[in-house]
């Protein structure tokens, strides 16, 4: 439990009682209504059949409590609410979205894990660093190597930097002696970043340590930070803010107010990327939200690809 200082964890008494209450609930589901716990496809009906009969508020509140037993997410600052657990939409839809919950049928074989610390902690951490959030080696790795080569200098920021694959890539495309800041407003995708490992994902751990190196030869640090509610971290010549923008923000204020802290944190000549690897959809509503924005805030398009300004 080297990560995070542990309590002693939930009062077995309590967990047991719990674990028999959802018990009972599965039982009635898989009697009268089995489509709520492994639906042949996410429909609407089935993710409307799982609520009824798996709730998601008992569920999250007893996740809340076990965690909170093992963890003292106060002094971490941590809002589970605020993790993948806040995105859930049924029980079906958690165990599509993580793989560590889907190594368990029904929420009786989650919670009663959460008995021992260790994957408490793994889920812990999988809640606060989903495979959606992108955090991936290469996954916006020509871009960033693009933006690098853009730069007038070598200082960069990272915005929305997950677990931090993508601020390294940009880091390495950079010359040696580079300056880098990558930003995220949880703490615990901040904890990963810095320590380059996910316990609950040792392989892109490794990953990641593999391509860094025991001496990367630039300095890169990570902050916990909110782009909508903090102040810029520096002035930078390089940022980049890769799939956050028209996904995690979203609405068109938001996307606004973003881009012009992104734009007044360039130094003259500085350049910003903006990507996404969202839904056809999704990329069209995100690339012309960012445009407008872009070009309110007085920043100039570049021809060589979408989404790259310069100031």
């Amino acid at each position: 439990m080297s990560w995070l200082p542990a309590r002693p964890g939930p009062d077995p008494a309590w967990l047991a009682a719990r674990v028999a209450w959802w018990q009972a609930r599965e039982a009635a589901a898989l009697a009268h209504a089995p489509g709520a716990v492994a639906p042949a496809a996410p429909t609407a009906e089935a993710h409307r059949q799982a609520r009824a009969w798996l709730p998601l508020g008992p569920l999250r509140e007893d996740l809340d409590d076990a965690l909170r037993a093992w963890f003292d997410l106060d002094a971490l600052d941590l809002d589970l609410a605020a993790t993948d657990l806040g995105r859930w939409r049924s029980w079906p839809d958690a165990r599509a979205r993580l793989p560590g919950v889907r190594r368990f049928a029904l929420p009786s074989g989650l919670l009663l894990t959460l008995a021992a610390p260790d994957p408490a902690r793994d889920l812990l951490f999988e809640l606060a660093a989903p495979p959606a959030i992108g955090s991936t080696l290469g996954r916006y790795g020509a871009r960033l190597a693009r933006l690098a080569a853009l730069a007038p200098g070598a200082t960069a920021w990272d915005v929305g930097c997950g677990t931090g694959e993508g601020t390294w890539e940009l880091a390495l495309a950079l010359p040696p002696g580079a300056d880098v800041v990558g930003t995220t407003p949880c703490p615990l995708q901040r904890l990963m970043a810095e320590r380059r490992d996910r316990p609950h994902d040792p392989a892109r751990g490794a990953a990641l340590r593999a391509l860094v190196g025991p001496d990367p030869g630039r300095a890169v640090r990570f902050v916990r930070h909110d782009l909508l509610r903090d102040p810029p971290p520096g002035t930078f010549h390089a940022i980049a803010s890769h799939g956050l923008l028209g996904e995690g923000i979203a609405a068109p204020a938001d996307v606004a107010r973003a881009v012009a802290a992104l734009a007044g944190a360039l130094a003259p000549g500085g350049v910003l990327s903006v990507a996404d690897r969202f839904r056809d959809d999704h990329h069209a509503r995100a690339a012309a939200q960012v445009a407008a924005a872009a070009q309110a805030a007085g920043l100039t398009p570049l021809a060589e690809e979408e989404g790259l300004f310069r100031r």
